[in-house]
This record gives C-alpha cells, structure tokens and sequence, in this order.
C-alpha cells in the first residue's frame, strides 16, 4: 500500500510539471477531418496503466499490471443546428503482464454510439440515443452470489445494449416535463469452458464441462421514467415529482453445464418451470428537488425521495415482495474559493436472479481541492451496505485521485484506491493505482 502511494504522489508532480510543454505551441486548432461545412471527424482515444494487489477481488490474492490502449473516433453533423447528430466507435486493448500467467485476461473491447438531437426552437425537445458496449471483468462476482470456484481466474465478457428516447417540453415558462423510455440488456459472450474430471474418475471419459458464466443471468429492462419540475419565480430551487417504472425479464446465459458418463450423456440447462428464470417490476413515486439553499450560491441539493416497491415472479409462482422508502440525496458547499466539499446518501432496492431482492444503502463524502484552473485533487470515501435475502455485503472504498487538463485536447489522471469488502466471515482488501491520459483531437 506505501509503494501505491508514493507512486500517486510521484504522478501528481509530474501532472504539475508539465507546463513547460505549452511553449511548443504545435497544438492544431481544427478537427482531424473536415467535410463540408457539416461533418467533424474526432480522434478521439486514451492510454492507461493499473497496477492492482488483488485482480481477482478475493482473499487469495493475486497481483497485476495492465496497460490499455484505447484509439477511437468521433463524428460530430450539424453541432449548431436544429437536427445534431453524433456517433463513436472506439476499441480498447487491455493486455495484462506481471507475476504468474496472466495472458489469459488479454482482450478487446469495443464501444459504438450514436445519438440524435432534435431542437426546432419550440417547447418540444428530443434526443434518441443508441449505445453498444463491451465489458470485460474477473472480480466483484462473489457480490452476487456467484461460486468463485466456479468463476476461476477467467474473464467475463458481456455485451450491453442501451436504446433510449427522451422528450423535453415545456408546459409554461416554469413548468418542464421530461419523459423518458428506454431498453437496457446485455449478453454474454465467449465463455471460458472448464473441464472437470471426475475424482476419482469411474472412467477416464467421465469429466464435466462447465463455463465461467453458468451462474450467471442476463437481464433484459424495459423503463418509463416522467420527471415534472416546477420553479418558483426568484427562487433559486426547482421542485418536481417524479414516477419511474422498470420491467425486467432475467434469463440463464446461454451456455450451460453439459456431462459426459460412459453409460449416459445429461445436458443440464435451466429451463421455463425451474426457479432459474425470474420476472420483476419496481416502481418509484417521489419528489425531487435541486438549485441553491443560500442566497450566496455555496449550499446546494439535489435529490429525491420517495416510495418504491419491487416485486418478483418466477415461473413456477414463487417469488417475493419489497417496499419502503428510497432516496438520493447529493449536498454540495464550497467550503472556499479552492475547496469544495459534499455527502451523499441514497438507499434503493433492486431484483435479482434468485428471486429476492436487494437492499442497498450507500454514504459518501467528497472533497475537491482546485489547486488551480488546470489542475485539481479529489478525495471520496463511500460505505455500501447490501442486503440480499441472508447474504450481506459491506464494503468500504476510498478514491484518491489527480486531475490535469493540460489543454482542451490532452489531459492526465492518476488514481489510487483501496476497497475493503466483506461477504458474511470472509473478507479481502483490494489496491489498484491507475495513470491515464486522453486526446481528443
């Protein structure tokens, strides 16, 4: 942990030191492609170092170095205009190097996104958005129940899709509504295949083929979410109402245990009538509320509180039932001209695969030091508390970071942070440092 943070420390200066550079003065001022008076091309991509004492999020740990490439391109049709148009692609290489074999975790990523804004100058607004990412991971699987045995020390990569159409209008001159109607899903691809022998074997053919995502379900979320706001003349807070609702349809990955006996072949997947497949809703009414509690300007929320309650089915009628109060709340003051600090809170329920549901409550606290207009220091603190049916998971997380925008097409961070998290009796610590710096040109 000291050698994490004298290397922080030794980032930090070299982000402040960098200065000199400007002198150079080669800094283009146009996008890298032009066409017509219309249409920018951006490249737009990042490169990145972590080095983290526990890849895995477990108690045996193992340690890591990657480095990531991420080239990508932005295109920008119309910025200024009633109809804008915007789309990226980018593809990120994560290649792993340090003790043991950790080859394995080599792999690619790819994100594509394209959104739509439409703005004719009267009270209706619209933006349609679609976005295709790529994740890969290997820890904070043991938060969901799932058998790290089972896991190993392999990837999970999935697929995650997000389709989204939002409206803005205008009612009156104080009073917005905002609706917006969404799908989220994702699928898993390219599973690790573990082959486990019998032991001691009755055959030298008797093994069993399993994956790395057989526990493991996808989800599919439809979402309603109306926003009302409402602002008082010479106040300097916004009131509103808002109602969500979320549809969500869990299913098995698709990839499944399959056994092979000398006197029989069994194919086990789940299937509709197991308690494998559960469908949920959850609904949320409350109020919100944002803008400045002084009239300085240095006390400001924004938040929301409310009822939800969640329910879930499952095909063979079981299921389960959760209400009660939910909020996030966000409390910011800038302490002074440099410093600015703030807390949040929030507590919200969710589904889950099984059948129950979750109780998460979360706390946190953020200070900001602007050491100067390019260069500023950030602290956070969170604890997270997560109860899912008899399993409880706590975890407490400290962030550390450094950020330098050396101009607006290239900046660098540094991060540390140190996550504690606790599952019932057991227990790991986990330390991660990560330098990063982005161009956009």
């Amino acid at each position: 942990m000291r050698t994490l943070h004298t290397k922080f420390l030794l980032a930090a200066a070299l982000l402040t030191t960098s200065t000199a550079l400007h002198a150079a003065r080669f800094w283009p001022t146009s996008p890298l492609i032009q066409i017509g008076d219309d249409t920018d091309i951006f490249f737009d991509g990042s490169a990145s170092m972590s080095l983290n004492d526990n890849l895995f999020s477990s108690e045996n740990k193992v340690s890591g170095t990657s480095l990531t490439l991420s080239p990508g391109l932005t295109l920008e049709y119309a910025k200024d205009s009633p109809l804008f148009v915007t789309a990226s692609f980018k593809r990120s290489q994560v290649s792993y190097y340090g003790s043991g074999n950790l080859s394995r975790l080599n792999n690619s990523q790819d994100s594509i996104g394209a959104s739509v804004f439409i703005d004719q100058g009267g009270p209706l607004k619209l933006t349609l958005s679609s976005n295709y990412n790529e994740a890969a991971r290997n820890d904070n699987l043991t938060q969901q129940g799932i058998d790290g045995k089972t896991i190993g020390e392999t990837l999970v990569r999935q697929g995650n899709y997000t389709h989204s159409i939002t409206a803005d209008y205008r009612l009156t001159e104080k009073i917005n509504a905002n609706l917006t109607i969404a799908n989220n899903y994702n699928r898993y691809l390219n599973p690790t295949k573990i082959r486990v022998y019998d032991l001691p074997p009755d055959n030298p053919s008797d093994y069993h083929d399993t994956y790395n995502t057989n526990s493991l379900s996808e989800k599919n979320t439809k979402s309603v979410t109306l926003n009302v706001t409402y602002q008082a003349p010479g106040d300097n807070i916004t009131y509103g109402f808002k109602y969500s609702h979320d549809q969500n349809d869990f299913s098995p990955a698709a990839y499944f245990d399959y056994y092979t006996k000398t006197s029989t072949t069994n194919t086990v997947r789940p299937t509709a009538g197991t308690t494998d497949i559960v469908k949920s809703a959850k609904d949320f009414y409350g109020l919100t509320s944002s803008g400045k509690l002084t009239r300085s300007g240095k006390l400001s929320l924004t938040g929301s509180l409310g009822f939800s309650s969640s329910s879930t089915s499952q095909y063979d009628g079981g299921g389960s039932k959760l209400s009660g109060l939910s909020y996030n709340i966000n409390l910011k003051h800038q302490l002074t001209d440099w410093v600015s600090h703030g807390i949040d809170l929030a507590r919200s329920t969710a589904p889950t695969p099984n059948g129950t549901d979750s109780d998460t409550k979360t706390y946190g606290y953020t200070v900001i030091y602007s050491a100067t207009d390019s260069l500023s220091l950030n602290f956070h603190v969170s604890k997270s508390d997560v109860a899912v049916g008899t399993t409880t998971v706590a975890t407490m997380d400290y962030n550390l970071a450094a950020v330098y925008n050396y101009n607006r097409y290239l900046n660098f961070s540094a991060t540390l942070d140190s996550l504690k998290t606790d599952i019932g009796s057991s227990s790991y610590l986990s330390n991660s440092f990560v330098i990063q710096a982005s161009f956009r040109y």
